[in-house]
């Protein structure tokens, strides 16, 4: 009795159907009515801008039909909704998008399904039941293609129609029938005209066209003169017309912005990439994990090397289009765990007959083992789904930890409503891109793209209070600060010299998250010109001294002496000395003066016994310093203050002569 049945089939499609469909359209409204993500903002822009009747773009980065596609699904809205004019409609647009965005956000999700229904179906058709549920729950698990199938972009719906086109090119290869090449050709140019992707689809056709003519022993000039083959090509560039009119009515402009997005893939690169590690590299530490789950990946290696070994027709099919296209985006200088998602789909139609393969291999031997005999399909059976669910549970645990976290208010959400609350308005706010969406009409804001465009003596110049960045931005620098020193050492210089006040963290932060739910920090730079200590102070001299007694053990002693600057709003406090361990940590604290600094000149001094200090300690001079009124309704995450650590340690003369000295001088001789 054959294990691979009608009923069993139909169960398989609908156990896939569901977990996809749960897992896309779980936490599709994510941020809502904020919109955070700055391609769908981009795309949504440019589609509700054709309500007035220019239907060019103006824009070939990417291709045009699902722009179009948006707008002719709110067009249905605008009709059924019954807005009164196109005014009105573009108004609601403008002041809450939710709507526009869930319908936009539904395509990816519904074509996201399909398209783990296509990975089953094309498993099934090449390799059988058990490896098409294997591709199925791979694709389904898919961190990122349930990431994208999350985002009102063309990515999701064009990987849709590239395995759509496959599937079609795979009937050709069975069939061989003209309507096959017509219809691969209407597919690919759809998947063009989104994205400039269906194109390379003609790599496997060629393949699979060139298989099928060998394999019936026909002619051999059919492989080059076969009418069908043609008209895959007329209705390809037909279809891609007709999705991208403008490519040709506006062909200047279409040619131009693809020759800068050539140029900007190939030896550009993101604002922010890391350019020394090699493109091909980043995406087998990170491409294979993300696209297909941490585990499925080596299984996908396992299929390649099991293709190749096999080198069949059927096997070189799937082969091409993956390969040719890793060795391409290998080459691009902009990389992006999301530009491997294309190859993804081949690559777990790969992994799945691989798993099916070790499994009847291993069958047999497993049945001998207990000392059962006769066929072991069932075992067979048994031994895919258990693998292929082993497989899969890391991916799983990613995808539900990703879909209930954007399910959640969005960490911006959060720290806007925490900046309402706690920052009085008028106060002036420095940010910056994948920041929360601050009001204007409330704040001063100094904005910039990246505030490492900057420095905080122009921050502090110009009257910052607060500067508020995102991990989406700042993570780009501060993960390879020898490739962008000056922009990471913004970052670490925020992070040193002004005050955390309160940061938004999510429940799971992972890289799945980079563009949902980053980690917000806001900071306190102070009212003072100089932010960087002792900014209060019109002058200040300050020594410390870390000496050995002749009794054994160890004294800290430090003085200060000083005036404060005329700075209100800011009430100084407890000057101190501390010693830090060579890695930061705090070994001891000394409090020169309880309570405020006087106004006027002022003086401290005090000791102490620590214990024995190690190798490497260095003294930190500082102050505290507090809000006067304190608008915050909550404490800060960390205490106002000042500091210098100074660069002198307590190295071995130091510990042999017993004495580590060192002094701070600040005012107008210094």
């Amino acid at each position: 009795m054959s294990l691979d049945t009608p009923r069993r089939r139909r169960l398989a499609w609908i156990l896939l159907l569901v977990l996809a469909a749960a897992t896309r359209f779980w936490g599709l409204g994510w941020g809502l009515p904020h919109t955070y993500h700055v391609d769908e903002n981009a795309f949504g822009d440019k589609a509700i801008r054709f309500f007035y009747g220019d239907l060019d773009p103006h824009f070939f980065h990417v291709g045009t039909l699902h722009m179009y596609a948006l707008a002719g699904m709110w067009k249905v809205y605008q009709v059924v909704g019954g807005f009164e004019s196109t005014d009105a409609f573009v108004s609601h647009y403008q002041k809450n998008p939710t709507t526009f965005y869930l319908i936009g956000r539904s395509l990816s999700a519904l074509l996201g399904v399909g398209s783990v229904l296509l990975v089953f179906l094309l498993g099934l058709r090449m390799a059988g039941l058990g490896a098409g549920f294997a591709a199925g729950l791979f694709l389904t698990f898919s961190p990122e293609h349930v990431k994208i199938s999350h985002a009102m972009l063309p990515d999701g719906p064009t990987l849709f129609f590239l395995l759509l086109t496959f599937f079609l090119i795979w009937r050709i290869y069975e069939k061989g029938r003209a309507l096959d090449y017509a219809l691969a050709g209407l597919t690919a140019g759809i998947a063009m005209a989104m994205k400039y992707a269906g194109h390379m689809m003609v790599i496997p056709l060629l393949f699979a066209h060139t298989a099928r003519i060998l394999e019936l022993g026909l002619p051999k000039k059919k492989i080059f003169l076969h009418p069908p083959l043609f008209l895959f090509g007329a209705t390809f560039l037909l279809t891609f017309a007709a999705g991208c009119p403008y490519a040709v009515l506006d062909f200047p402009r279409f040619w131009a912005d693809f020759k800068w997005q050539s140029g900007h893939l190939m030896s550009e690169g993101h604002f922010g990439s890391s350019m020394r590690q090699p493109a091909w590299l980043f995406y087998l530490q990170y491409g294979f994990r993300d696209n297909l789950g941490r585990w499925v990946q080596y299984l996908a290696f396992g299929g390649v090397i099991l293709a190749l070994a096999r080198r069949k027709a059927r096997e070189w099919i799937l082969l091409s289009y993956p390969l040719v296209l890793f060795v391409l985006i290998g080459m691009w200088k902009t990389r992006a765990t999301r530009y491997f998602l294309p190859l993804a789909p081949f690559f777990i139609l790969l992994a799945a007959p691989f798993v099916e393969a070790a499994a009847a291999w291993l069958a047999p031997r497993l049945r001998a083992l207990v000392r059962r005999t006769g066929p072991a399909p069932r075992t067979a059976a048994v031994l895919t789904l258990l693998f292929a669910l082993v497989a899969v549970a890391p991916s799983a645990v990613r995808v539900v930890r990703y879909d209930a976290s954007v399910a959640g208010p969005d960490t911006r959400t959060q720290a806007l409503e925490w900046i309402r609350w706690n920052i009085p308005p008028g106060e002036t706010i420095a940010h910056e891109a994948y920041d929360p969406p601050l009001p204007g009409k409330v704040y001063a804001l100094f904005y910039r793209n990246s505030l490492s465009d900057v420095d905080l003596n122009v921050l502090a110049r110009g009257g910052v209070q607060y500067v508020v960045v995102s991990d989406i931005n700042y993570a780009r620098f501060t993960r390879y600060p020898k490739e962008f020193p000056e922009r990471a050492a913004f970052y670490f210089d925020l992070e040193k010299e002004a005050t955390l006040i309160k940061s938004f963290v999510p429940t799971y932060d992972e890289d799945l998250l980079d563009l949902h739910n980053p980690t917000i920090k806001i900071y306190r730079l102070g009212r003072t010109p100089d932010f960087r200590f002792p900014g209060h102070f019109e002058r200040l001299a300050a020594a410390a001294t870390l000496k050995k007694s002749a009794g054994g053990g160890w004294t800290l002693e430090a003085s200060i002496e000083g005036r404060l600057g005329p700075y209100v709003g800011e009430r100084v406090g407890e000057p101190y000395a501390r010693l830090l361990d060579s890695a930061g940590r705090e070994i001891a604290r000394l409090v020169l003066r309880e309570g405020p600094v006087p106004s006027g000149d002022f003086q401290a001094s005090a000791s102490r016994k620590v214990a024995d200090p190690p190798e490497g300690t260095r003294i930190a001079l500082g102050y505290l310093y507090d809000l006067a009124p304190n608008p915050l309704r909550v404490p800060p995450e960390q205490p106002f203050f000042k500091e210098a650590v100074l660069p002198k340690r307590l190295d071995a003369a130091a510990r042999r002569e017993g004495r580590l000295e060192a002094s701070f001088r600040y005012g107008p001789e210094h």
